[in-house]
């Protein structure tokens, strides 16, 4: 995060020169009072100068109720035995969430100062000192401890579905599919519920789909009433392959017992839109949902600048309906999904919408 943040500076530093400073920061920093927003930060932040509540991902991941949050400095560990924090000023805000989809093994809370954006660049040059020896102890000191048990993923049966061995579907919030004529652990995927602020199982993170999975994919999309489904990967990106392609190239395609049938793509310069309809075998109702792959994230880096990502994330926002079921959301890994569940999405709804 620190380095998406360095470089967007870097690239502000070179178009801004003689400009009034703009900020495009996803992290909770304080804003000076003086300074005035740009389009990336009227999409971050509304009416409060030091910008609204955000949700602490520990705390809600571990189960935790309402919450007060001593600071808006936690959108990565800062460890204080390694960074002197005694130039910030921590601000405390109160943050009321739901509780999590499950209960945990264990929990811990955190809480960080905030940096003020005009202390940011000189925070980030002081990480990078001595060949990044400060960020790589901020990285050492993040709890690498597991608090929730994944046994339905560990049963072999399952493992075939997983696409890499070390990322698993938690087992108190994890998606449970229908029973398929009783066959052991066919309701099982890799895809786990994320609470919204509003709702309770707002959201699927989930794994980029494997040939084997594609036809509970689609059912998992079926049974859960969605009608928006968030790609955050390329379908090859080098020359390798990043994800399968789990839809019809043209036409429909029968995904068990799903037909899907393409009936729009519309190609954008940073994300793609794709209109499908949804058929079960056994007839009734016909739905139609979105598709929404943002082609702009490469695997191995980050964007030069926020700002399309954040309107991708409003375009999702606006397509989905509120008396929709749960927004699936997956890259190559399910890892980034949940990060940007947890942080893009939380942020942008409690802050904009």
């Amino acid at each position: 995060m620190i380095f998406f943040l360095n470089r967007w500076l870097r690239c502000n530093r070179r178009n801004n020169r003689h400009k009034t400073p703009r900020h495009g920061s996803i992290s909770k920093i304080a804003l000076a009072s003086n300074t005035i927003p740009s389009e990336t930060s009227k999409l971050l932040v509304s009416g409060d100068v030091y910008g609204r509540h955000i949700v602490n991902p520990y705390d809600q991941m571990n189960g935790n109720g309402g919450c007060t949050m001593d600071s808006v400095m936690d959108m990565y560990p800062l460890h204080q035995s390694h960074i002197s924090s005694a130039n910030y000023n921590a601000l405390p805000v109160p943050v009321s969430i739901l509780p999590s989809s499950g209960g945990a093994i264990g929990g811990h809370s955190l809480s960080h100062l905030a940096i003020p954006i005009s202390e940011l660049s000189a925070h980030i040059d002081k990480l990078k000192m001595n060949n990044n020896a400060l960020f790589s102890q901020e990285y050492e000191s993040i709890e690498t401890g597991q608090h929730f048990t994944w046994e339905n993923s560990s049963r072999p049966i399952n493992k075939m579905k997983n696409r890499y061995a070390n990322v698993v579907a938690y087992d108190h919030s994890r998606v449970i599919l229908s029973t398929i004529d009783n066959i052991e652990d066919s309701d099982y995927i890799n895809a786990n519920y994320i609470d919204g602020y509003e709702k309770t199982k707002a959201y699927i993170a989930t794994q980029g789909p494997l040939p084997e999975t594609f036809a509970d994919f689609w059912r998992m999309v079926w049974e859960e009433n969605t009608i928006t489904i968030v790609m955050l990967t390329k379908l090859e990106e080098r020359s390798r392959i990043k994800c399968n392609q789990y839809w019809p190239i043209r036409g429909s395609s029968y995904y068990g017992h799903i037909q899907v049938t393409l009936l729009d793509t519309l190609e954008l310069a940073h994300y793609t839109i794709r209109t499908f309809r949804l058929q079960h075998r056994n007839g009734g109702k016909i739905r139609e949902i979105r598709h929404l792959q943002y082609t702009a994230w490469p695997d191995h880096g980050v964007p030069d600048h926020p700002t399309p990502f954040l309107m991708f994330l409003k375009r999702v926002k606006t397509l989905n309906r509120p008396d929709a079921g749960p927004i699936i959301s997956h890259c190559r890994l399910k890892i980034y999904s949940f990060f940007v569940i947890k942080k893009f999405f939380f942020f942008l709804n409690y802050s904009l919408w």
